[in-house]
């Protein structure tokens, strides 16, 4: 049965196109002195997973926790592939005796290729469920769960396939699948907040959820001359609508493919360390006002213990 959802978009959930801060140096006081849990989202320099040896694997696992990351984040396509069944096993257990956490993102169609039988990904939702509660039963410390990313994504944010990718996930009975989750496997849709569709999200799979991963088409610190309060409204709304479950934001040290000036980088890090627990930085955790960022926050997180 295919079920249809009507989309619903406020001003308070969707009006995300003029936020930031005015510009603020990157120096060490300047940084928000609280704990912040930062993740790499298949970072360009440290594809564990693309690695063979178990004890490069390893090295890499140790030396993203020495530059401050804590979650890593990478794409499976298909569980019953034994290459990438085999390198996620790989992975899991370099991580298990450390403090790295390990989400699994699945794509959506719009991002993995055609339907059916020419897709380049299994969108068995049953068989992605008992395969991630096998793998939290095998890796309680090292495996958080798993993401789906461009959960609401639509046209006019970027070049898909589809109108909304939560259409697909409604009518190929994502939530059916859900229920038979591990209540300790966290799932995080990636949301886009211009899209909407959070009450939708809130309605069918709240439930489930461990937390949101927000992502934005406009992301903050564009302009020096943003106005904050929109973004914050937003946050706070979102916070009140989920009961307070963690909202990851990503940010983009790239914006259609060029690298953003680094007093808008530097900006855009302070804001959402401000506004946000968790942060997620996108492919290019190399980028030196990144690595400048996450030695400040150490710093800072240092001195409170």
């Amino acid at each position: 049965m295919v079920m249809i959802i009507a989309f619903y978009c406020n001003s308070t959930l969707c009006n995300a196109n003029s936020l930031a801060i005015s510009g603020l140096p990157m120096t060490a006081s300047s940084t928000q002195k609280k704990n912040i849990n930062i993740g790499a989202w298949t970072p360009s320099n440290f594809r564990l997973e693309k690695m063979q040896e178990p004890r490069q694997v390893n090295e890499a696992v140790h030396t993203l926790l020495g530059q401050g990351f804590n979650e890593y984040y990478f794409v499976m396509r298909d569980f019953n592939n034994k290459s990438e069944a085999k390198a996620t096993e790989q992975l899991l257990k370099a991580a298990d005796k450390t403090d790295l956490k390990i989400i699994i993102i699945l794509l959506p169609p719009s991002e993995s290729g055609n339907y059916g039988a020419n897709s380049s990904a299994n969108y068995d939702w049953n068989g992605w469920i008992v395969y991630f509660n096998s793998l939290k039963q095998m890796h309680t410390s090292s495996f958080l769960g798993f993401a789906v990313d461009d959960f609401n994504a639509v046209d006019r944010i970027r070049r898909l396939h589809v109108t909304n990718n939560m259409y697909f996930m409604a009518s190929s009975n994502l939530s059916a699948a859900l229920y038979n989750k591990r209540t300790d496997v966290n799932f995080y849709p990636v949301m886009y907040l211009e899209t909407g569709g959070f009450e939708t999200l809130k309605k069918y799979y709240d439930k489930f959820i461990s937390g949101i991963i927000l992502a934005s088409s406009s992301p903050i610190s564009y302009s020096p001359h943003y106005d904050l309060t929109p973004l914050s409204d937003n946050v706070k709304a979102l916070s009140q609508m989920f009961e307070n479950k963690p909202l990851k934001y990503i940010l983009y040290p790239k914006a259609q493919n060029a690298t953003l000036p680094e007093n808008l980088l530097a900006n855009s890090l302070l804001t959402a360390s401000r506004l946000f627990n968790e942060i997620i930085i996108y492919v290019r955790t190399d980028n030196s006002i990144i690595q400048s960022f996450l030695r400040n926050l150490q710093y800072n997180q240092h001195d409170l213990h």
